[in-house]
């Protein structure tokens, strides 16, 4: 995950948390007052339009906005739940994940069958849409893309380091994983050293929200053909002791937000 938007390490965001179930939840599994959850976010990497930085004249504050914040603001809300990031390179994230010490959730990732044994994983936080693109001027008639194999006939296909590419139809090791952030990838595809990239479109999109817009009249795009759109999950060390009682908390509260209809409104905040 994936995952996702630009962190300093110079600061975090730091917050004290309690975490308690609901009073008539009834489960023996009772979160300890005084602790604190600490939740994993890749470094130096913005995700709009469901985690970035809000931007002040062009430059990202110390506040982190979008979708996902406002999700677990509703759901922690009504648990008097607090929480922290930690910020790491998103591998470290998920090695940090598995001991449960350091962080003991991160936000949302796609999944692959080696994360869905790692880690606990929660319900479907948001989708989002599988997507290739490539410059207008080398193939002004489009790619002739009819299947995720069709890929595999051109030399170059880029995506970001240490991203999942296989909800796209893909083994990871097809793609080439070296661009630490999305403008590294545009440009790499500008400058022709990728003639394919790999990216989802909202993503892609919701960088107008930080004042930089690559869907241009220069480079072209479309879904991947053949595979459904790819959800995201929180995702939960299974050796945090109270990892299950926070799983309930989690899905109960995106299922009560479906039901509402709160998670379409969220996310037309941001993408109307």
């Amino acid at each position: 995950m994936q995952r996702r938007y630009t962190i300093s390490y110079s600061f975090l965001i730091l917050l004290c948390a309690t975490l308690v179930l609901p009073a008539n939840g009834g489960s023996t599994d009772r979160l300890q007052s005084g602790r604190t959850i600490y939740i994993g976010a890749e470094a130096r990497n913005d995700w709009p339009p469901f985690e970035f930085f809000q931007r002040e004249d062009g430059k990202p504050t110390e506040k982190i906005v979008g979708y996902t914040i406002d999700v677990l603001n509703e759901i922690f809300s009504k648990h008097r739940i607090e929480y922290d990031f930690r910020a790491y390179p998103w591998a470290r994230c998920l090695s940090n994940l598995v001991s449960g010490e350091k962080i003991q959730m991160v936000l949302p990732a796609s999944l692959d069958e080696e994360r869905r044994s790692k880690y606990l994983i929660s319900d479907t936080v948001y989708t989002i849409t599988p997507s290739f693109f490539y410059l207008k001027k080398n193939y002004p008639n489009g790619l002739k893309i009819k299947s995720p194999e069709d890929f595999l006939t051109y030399s170059e296909i880029c995506g970001r380091h240490g991203y999942n590419y296989v909800n796209f139809g893909l083994e990871n090791e097809k793609v080439k994983r070296y661009s630490k952030n999305f403008k590294s990838l545009i440009s790499m595809l500008k400058k022709n050293r990728c003639h394919i990239v790999l990216a989802r479109y909202e993503v892609m999109a919701g960088h107008g929200l930080l004042g930089t817009s690559y869907l241009n009249d220069e480079i072209g795009y479309a879904p991947v053909p053949g595979v459904p759109p790819e959800s995201f999950h929180f995702m939960i060390s299974k050796n945090y002791p109270h990892g299950d009682a926070l799983l309930k908390i989690i899905n109960s509260g995106i299922l009560r937000l479906r039901k509402q209809g709160r998670l379409k409104k969220i996310l037309k905040k941001y993408i109307p």
